[in-house]
């Protein structure tokens, strides 16, 4: 049997196709220079957008080059993205061999796969969610970039339900506990949506807020009751709850930019997580 590759979908609309434009476009947002923010080495997990990238791809930037201190010690990154059709309740794996970028192919870790889908029932190793949708495609060529040698392992949350967040935050500490000094979370979401501006802005610094005080049981429940936006705002939750993070301290890199698009406004915006 040959090997799986998962082919991109969003190339070439929500991001270069072109190997050449990809490495201008990462110089152009300062992934080649030193980062001058504060201390990166802590930074455990990553908050990123997955809009097209001349909307939020400078924000995306700025949450990898967070933790550019750890570029060098980083093997694994477990990227977490929604499924934006509808779709059954679940949490998708992928049984791909690699993952396909302009800048090349992203291995997948496939045994870290099957150790998180024997943790619960609410996953499932299922490569139909994956094939078409973009929230995790669109940030593989910044890991490519940043993490050229290291593999992948994509999780993607179909409609949302509780038990989904319980059993995804069991599964992270159980399967990544002893081994998250070499692995990078990222979490693939916007701050907010909503037909209302100021709603969206509203909705945007109250998601910061939550997270900051790292109460992911918070964000479950308001984004359930509708309080909160963020498409990945569950995902958020799990990890804030899966007992990884060294302490509960946070930093918003990139502000909020709010886009107009045509189900509303979207704010767009980074954090990195220690």
């Amino acid at each position: 049997m040959g090997e799986r590759i998962r082919s991109p979908v969003a190339a070439g609309l929500f991001y270069p196709e072109d190997p050449e434009e990809t490495k201008a476009f990462f110089s152009s947002c300062g992934l080649d220079s030193p980062f001058h923010g504060e201390k990166t080495e802590n930074v455990l997990g990553i908050i990123a957008p997955h809009g097209a990238w001349n909307l939020s791809g400078k924000a995306a930037a700025e949450a990898f080059l967070s933790c550019r201190e750890r570029w060098a010690s980083i093997s694994r990154v477990v990227i977490l993205g929604v499924v934006h059709d509808p779709i059954r309740t679940g949490l998708f794996l992928s049984n791909s061999d690699f993952f396909e970028t302009p800048l090349g192919e992203l291995p997948v870790d496939g045994e870290s796969s099957e150790e998180l889908a024997s943790c619960s029932t609410v996953f499932e190793i299922n490569d139909m969610p994956h094939l078409r949708e973009f929230s995790i495609e669109v940030l593989l060529p910044f890991i490519k970039y940043c993490f050229p040698r290291a593999s992948i392992v994509p999780i993607l949350m179909g409609f949302y339900s509780p038990q989904l967040i319980k059993g995804l935050a069991g599964a992270l500490n159980v399967v990544f506990g002893e081994s998250r000094d070499k692995t990078l979370f990222v979490i693939s979401t916007c701050l907010s949506k909503n037909k209302n501006s100021q709603t969206a802005f509203t909705q945007a610094d109250r998601f910061i807020a939550l997270v900051n005080e790292g109460n992911g049981d918070a964000i479950g429940n308001e984004f359930c009751g509708g309080g909160l936006s963020a498409c990945g705002a569950p995902l958020v939750a799990a990890y804030l709850e899966c007992g990884l993070l060294a302490k509960k301290h946070d930093t918003l890199l990139s502000g909020i930019r709010q886009i107009p698009g045509e189900g509303g406004y979207v704010c767009y915006g980074s954090m990195a997580l220690e």
